[in-house]
This record gives C-alpha cells, sequence and structure tokens, in this order.
C-alpha cells in the first residue's frame, strides 16, 4: 500500500480490543517525545494498545513532531490543551478521560518504556484479572543504571501487596490500572497539588481495589534530567505552596488508606518526612511563619508515630526539633544552608566570605599544612555541613571525600601548585560533586592529569577586590615597571631585568619596582642549590649592568597599595613546565591604573586579552619605548585594559558564577 497507514478494523475503533491506553505528558519535548512514544509502540503488539499524548501548549516542535508520528501509528493521538497547565496533573486527566483501554499507565515525554516488559506486565494484569498492578524502576541519571523501588522480599498479592509498595515504594507512577477503577470511582490527579499528587491518587486508587499486586519487573526507565538552577521542576522547589501541597497529599492518602484499616503515618510518612527534611535544606528559600505553623503543627500531630523510626543524621534531627520547637526564629536558622570551607592557606578564599555569607551560613576549617587537621574539629565541622568547599586540592580533599555523608555536597578549588603533589590522585571523584578551575588550560590540565571526570569541571576564574584600587591611582607611568613576587625561579625574575636593561640602552628613565619577598627572607629559596644559584645570577646581572639603583625593592605592601608607584605590571614566568595557572598581578594593576603585560604562557590567551601578551621580551621592549612617546595610547589601553578586567572578574561576578554553581550542586541528585 505505498507506506499508507492500513485501516482499522471496525472492531478495534471501537475499543473493544484496545487492552490498554498508555498517556504520555508533553511539555516542550520536541527532543525527546519521539523515543517516548517509540517506546511504546515500536513492538509486533502495537494493535493491542493505544497511546494518547497530551501536549501541554508547547511553544517548540513537540506537537509537529507527534503529529509526524501519528501517520506511522495509527493508534496514536495527540491532544493539545489550549494553554498550559503548569503541572502534568491536567493533561493527565484529560488523556484518561480519552483512554479507551482495559487498562491505563501514565509515562512523561523525557521517559520511555521497555515495551516487552510492559506486556509481560500487562499480561498478567489480564490472566489474573488484576485491578492493579505495579513494578520497579530503572533509574538512568547521569552514567549511572540502577533499579529503583525493587521489592526484594516475596509479596502476596492483596492486602500484603499494598502494605509492601506504600512501604517500600515511593509512589510513582510505574503501574498499570483498570480504567473503570479511575472512571467509576471519579479518581484523577489533582492540580492543586503540586507535591504528592501521585502520593494522593495512588493510596485513592488502592483503596478502591481488591485485586492488587507487585510483579518483579521492570518497564518504565525513569530518566533523572541533571538540574538546572534557573530552571527547577516542582520537587526542586520548596517554599510555601509545595509544603502545604505535601502536607494535603499526607492527609488525603491517610484517609484514603483508612477506608481499608492502614494507616499511612504507620507504612510510609517516617521516610517521607526525612525526605521532606532533606528538600527543605537543598531546595528551599524559605517559608512564611504561617506555612511554619501549619508544619509545625502536622509534626507534632505524628511525633509520637514516626519520630522513632526516622533515621536522622544529626544536621536534619537538628531541623525536625526546630520544626517541633514552633520557634520560627529558630527554625530559619538552622533550614539555612551550611557551607563549609575547609583547607591550608586561606588566602585566596577569605576575601570572598562575605559574600557567602549572603546566602550560606559559613564555617571555616583551617588546616595547618598540606595534609595535617585536627580531625576532632574537622569530623564536628562536617556533621553541621551542607556543602563542604575545600579550597586546594590536597589533603583536605582527600579526607572529605572519604568522610562526607551521602546527603552532602563537595566541590573543589583548585589552583596550580596541586599539580606538584599526588593528593589529586587519591581523591574518591565520585563522591566529588565538582572541581573548579581558574582557567580553560587548567581545567583540561586537573581533568587529565588526575582523571577528574570531564563533566564535573567547571570554570571559575579567580578575582579582583576592584574596588580597593580605586582610591590608589598608581601614581606611576610607563617608566615604572613592576614585578610583584619574584620567588621561585619560575616567575622569572631575570626575565624582568633583562627587559630593563634593554629598555635603559635607550631611555634611562625606566626602572623596576621589585615587590614582596626576596630570596634571602625565605628559608627554602636558601637552602634550595638551584633557586639559590638563580637569584645569585639575577644579583650578578644587576651588578654587571649597572642596575644597582634602577632596581627598586618595594617589600611587602599592603594589597590596596601595592600598585602606587607601579606603571606597568610585567608577568615574565616561565612557559616551560606547569605555566601560570591566571597570575592575578597583571589584573590587580589594571584596576589601580597601571598596564599589564604578560610573557606568553599556555592558556593565557584564556585569561587575558590578546593585546596584551607578547611571545617575547624584544616586543615588549618595543611596546613601552613606543607608548613612553605616546602617553595618549598609554593611558588608552591602560583604561581599555582596566574596563576587562572588571567586566570580566570583578568580585561580583565571581560571586554571581559561585552562586549558580553552588545552586547546581546543591540540586543534583
Amino acid at each position: 500500500m505505498n507506506g499508507a497507514a492500513a485501516p482499522v478494523p471496525a472492531e478495534e475503533k471501537e475499543g473493544s480490543r484496545i487492552k490498554a491506553t498508555v498517556v504520555i505528558t508533553a511539555y516542550q519535548a520536541e527532543e525527546t517525545i519521539g523515543r517516548a512514544v517509540r517506546s511504546v509502540l515500536d513492538t509486533p503488539r502495537r494493535k493491542e494498545i493505544e497511546v494518547i499524548v497530551v501536549d501541554d501548549a508547547s511553544t517548540d516542535g513537540t506537537a509537529a513532531v507527534v503529529r509526524e508520528l501519528c501517520r506511522r501509528y495509527p493508534n496514536l493521538r495527540l491532544i493539545t490543551m489550549p494553554v498550559n497547565s503548569g503541572s502534568p496533573s491536567l493533561p493527565r486527566n484529560r488523556g484518561i478521560a480519552e483512554a479507551r483501554g482495559v487498562y491505563v499507565s501514565t509515562l512523561d515525554d523525557d521517559d520511555y518504556y521497555d515495551a516487552d516488559s510492559y506486556f509481560q506486565l500487562l499480561d498478567t494484569a489480564f490472566r489474573e484479572e488484576l485491578d492493579f498492578v505495579k513494578g520497579y524502576l530503572i533509574v538512568h541519571e547521569g552514567g549511572r543504571t540502577y533499579a529503583a523501588n525493587r521489592l526484594e522480599q516475596a509479596v502476596r498479592p492483596g492486602r500484603d501487596a499494598i502494605e509492601k509498595i506504600v512501604t517500600s515504594q515511593s509512589l510513582t507512577a510505574d503501574y498499570l490500572v483498570k480504567r473503570e477503577i479511575l472512571t467509576g470511582f471519579g479518581l484523577g490527579y489533582d492540580p492543586a497539588l503540586k507535591i504528592g499528587e501521585d502520593t494522593a491518587l495512588i493510596t485513592d486508587i488502592l483503596s478502591h481495589c481488591e485485586r492488587v499486586t507487585y510483579v518483579d519487573l521492570a518497564y518504565l526507565h525513569y530518566v533523572k534530567v541533571p538540574a538546572a538552577a534557573d530552571n527547577l521542576s516542582s520537587t526542586q522547589r520548596w517554599g510555601d505552596r509545595e509544603v502545604r501541597s505535601q502536607l494535603e497529599a499526607w492527609r488525603r492518602a491517610e484517609t484514603n488508606l483508612g477506608r481499608i484499616g492502614m494507616s499511612y503515618a504507620e507504612l510510609r510518612l517516617p521516610a517521607g518526612f526525612r525526605n521532606m527534611l532533606q528538600a527543605l535544606v537543598r531546595y528551599s528559600d524559605g517559608i512564611s511563619e504561617e506555612c511554619f505553623r501549619e508544619l509545625s503543627g502536622f509534626a507534632r500531630e505524628t511525633e509520637s508515630r514516626i519520630r522513632k523510626r526516622m533515621l536522622l543524621a544529626a544536621r536534619f534531627r537538628e531541623l525536625y526539633d526546630s520544626i517541633l520547637s514552633g520557634n520560627y526564629r529558630e527554625f530559619c536558622a538552622v533550614q539555612r544552608r551550611r557551607l563549609l570551607i575547609a583547607g591550608f592557606d586561606l588566602k585566596f578564599i577569605t576575601p570572598f566570605i562575605p559574600l557567602l555569607e549572603q546566602d550560606y551560613e559559613v564555617r571555616v576549617d583551617e588546616w595547618p599544612g598540606h595534609n595535617a587537621h585536627d580531625e576532632a574539629k574537622s569530623r564536628k565541622l562536617l556533621k553541621w555541613a551542607d556543602i563542604i568547599w575545600c579550597e586546594w586540592l590536597l589533603g583536605n580533599a582527600v579526607y572529605y571525600s572519604a568522610n562526607k555523608a551521602a546527603y552532602q555536597k563537595l566541590v573543589i578549588r583548585a589552583h596550580r601548585f596541586e599539580l606538584t603533589r599526588e593528593f589529586g590522585s587519591r581523591v574518591d571523584y565520585g563522591r566529588v560533586d565538582a572541581v573548579f578551575a581558574v582557567s580553560y588550560y587548567f581545567l583540561e590540565l586537573f581533568s587529565r592529569t588526575f582523571r577528574i571526570p570531564r563533566e564535573k569541571m567547571r570554570l571559575l576564574s579567580n578575582y579582583v577586590e576592584t574596588e580597593i584600587y580605586r582610591d590608589s591611582r598608581a601614581e606611576g607611568s610607563v617608566f615604572d615597571l613592576g614585578i610583584v613576587g619574584i620567588l621561585p625561579a619560575r616567575k622569572g625574575y631575570l626575565r624582568a631585568l633583562e627587559l630593563l636593561e634593554r629598555l635603559r640602552r635607550e631611555d634611562p628613565r625606566f626602572v623596576l619596582h621589585v615587590c614582596g619577598n626576596m630570596p634571602e627572607e625565605i628559608d627554602w629559596i636558601r637552602s634550595d642549590p638551584a633557586e639559590r644559584a638563580y637569584f645569585e645570577k639575577c644579583d650578578a646581572f644587576i651588578r654587571d649592568h649597572g642596575l644597582t639603583e634602577a632596581v627598586i625593592r618595594e617589600g611587602y605592601k599592603p594589597r590596596e597599595h601595592l600598585y602606587d608607584r607601579i606603571g606597568v605590571v610585567l608577568s615574565v614566568s616561565d612557559a616551560e613546565g606547569i605555566p601560570e595557572s591566571f597570575h592575578l598581578a597583571p589584573a590587580e594593576g589594571a584596576c589601580a591604573g597601571a598596564l599589564g603585560l604578560l610573557l606568553r604562557w599556555p592558556g593565557v590567551e584564556y585569561v587575558y586579552p590578546e593585546d596584551a601578551v607578547y611571545d617575547s621580551i624584544e616586543d615588549m621592549a618595543r611596546t613601552l619605548l613606543a607608548l613612553s612617546r605616546q602617553p595618549e595610547e598609554y593611558d588608552r589601553r591602560r583604561e581599555a585594559l582596566a574596563d576587562y578586567i572588571r567586566r570580566s572578574y570583578d568580585i561580583t561576578v565571581f560571586q554571581e558564577t559561585v552562586r549558580s554553581y553552588l545552586n547546581w550542586v546543591r540540586l543534583m541528585s
């Protein structure tokens, strides 16, 4: 028939041979709806069932995809909602109302069926004349696939099956139910419930069913979509509406099961309330005092039935007690998300803590060494924390990845130094949620060196406290070169001296300001033969080229005054081996009014604009000599670099990136 659809027999049109209806709800699902539909209908037994797709007023190509599939599958129908309903409940009810199958099941647009298993379950339902049958789930989460809701113990049909399903399974839509149960008792999803609508309906269904069983079979594949902080599902938002919906769903479940002499509070509420406590920490930005009163009242009503049966970590026991107390202020303080910063040498993160405290309760576990800490203190702080931020990929990351609880999130901020140590190879990255690197080059380098899963790597550039330099405009000119930090030898002090000597051949006004510690002040530099020889060579170069008066030792200065006398900040570090990761000095100097010039190192192009980067000392010298004769161009370039740094690396930019990443991390399963 040249591909045309075969005529549907009259008896099939009348619905007499339709064993089941699968209702698929869809919204903005043009990428996944095809897989969902085909997973049900790509089977030789497709004529025994029908599929109804209810499109909830999508604005993408969802409906067009389904219409095209309707040409291939005569038993596929499309229903389009006139306006978006905001949840799957109304679309599911609409599909159920249109269903003609003996049994009804549902499917979300981003999940899919195993058709063979589905028909096995359907055959069992017909053979045993069941009212309701449920299996277990196959969950796909990132790179993992695992079974969920599986009942390991033997299950007898009837009351035993109901008890075990309610007690040991999350009440999700992986079930088949006789359509006449739904229509005969007027059962459906309540669109007013934004959380717990499945619990309310399934317990209502079970209270009206006589023949119920569990089959040790999985037909529904649940694809857990990664959380996106800017597009949260209803289960990833916990405000007043969600808390009240959950409480109402639990009350209805108790009433529903009470009809058959069972108690939802006895069977499932301990696990459900524990999940709510975790959700209030992970997903909630707070609830109103009025809503808290309702929650507290419910908790007190049910305390005697669930408290001893809830296995709570200290964090959630504290939250539960604050709910029972009825003290709203105490609850808000306990519920606030907790961030623990842990590691050695916290100079890069400490200035940022006041901004973190806008969103989190923050505590610090400062280690005295790369792998040294007060373990008793660390364990106490670990019990307190929701998110652990390991500053540096050192012993702190090894310890916390080994000891964190499953509900806690762990992020690591890696710099450069860690690549020279072995700690990164000892971290359990299966228990790490994200690793932050300061540049794209180092992001890839850390991922390759320590085999960190690429999907866990995130770019988090260093920040500049631009405001602290606003009142410290550099007094230096193009003739005032500066190098901030000359230790160790890889910082390239000798190259800076060579540049100075090259410039002074043509203009003796050029000088070099040297900021920070000198070699003789640091024990390990003095005791390292190679380092000591390098700086002795630098001293000899100064003497041999008459630069003694032109090299000005600034020593230690507060950061806000570090660049006061500098007009050009140099970055002349080694490009061989492990290069600079970011090098803050040129960025900070730019905000103080100086011009930054950088000798090219791998990855610098991802950090600084190309016109600030040079391939050789000679190229730098030519530019500086030209700028010394063109003050307007010098000023233009200074201002352009300062603008670039403020737009790219201001601490407020860093704050927004961190906020986004931590939101993403806390919403991950």
